[in-house]
Order: C-alpha cells, then sequence, then structure tokens
C-alpha cells in the first residue's frame, strides 16, 4: 500500500506522491524483481516448476481494491516449503 499510495503508514503523511507505482509494480518488486536483484531468480520470484513454493493467496483481488484499502485485504492461505504454514479459507 505504501508504494501504491506513498502515503507513511503511522500518520498518514503522503510522502513523494510522485514516486507512486501502481499495484503490479509493487508486487513485482516484491516477488520477481526482488528475487532478480538477490541473484535468486532460478529458484524464486514466480511460480514455476522447480522453484520454491513459497506463495499466497489474497482474500481479495488487490488489482480491484481501492488503493487506501490494500493493508486491510486479509490473505487466506500461506505457502513456505510448498507447505500450507496460513489457512484461514476453512
Amino acid at each position: 500500500m505504501a508504494a501504491v499510495t506513498r502515503t507513511e503508514c503511522v500518520h498518514g503523511r503522503v510522502i513523494g506522491p510522485a514516486q507512486r507505482i501502481s499495484v503490479l509494480e509493487a508486487l513485482r518488486a516484491l516477488t520477481s524483481s526482488g528475487a532478480y536483484v538477490c541473484g535468486s531468480e532460478q529458484s524464486a520470484g514466480t511460480i514455476a516448476p522447480g522453484k520454491y513454493a513459497d506463495a499466497i493467496a489474497f482474500g481479495e483481488d488487490p488489482f480491484a481494491a481501492d488503493p487506501e484499502a490494500l493493508r486491510t485485504i486479509p490473505v487466506d492461505l500461506t505457502l513456505a516449503g510448498g507447505a500450507i504454514v496460513h489457512n484461514h479459507i476453512d
């Protein structure tokens, strides 16, 4: 949310509004681009055979959400190393 809105989480102050990025750009920064920067793009960052099975399932579509509400979107499922470590779907 902070990258998309450039709003400080604690006080709600806007910092660097010209630096706002889209939800897609923010997700890429935290997934595939982050893996690339760390040199681990062969094993992480995207969903593909042979890569680490770390993923989350959102309870709502972050692309359809109001940017100010992104912080409240629930995480329904979390996989780490291919194992379910959080399941709020049941």
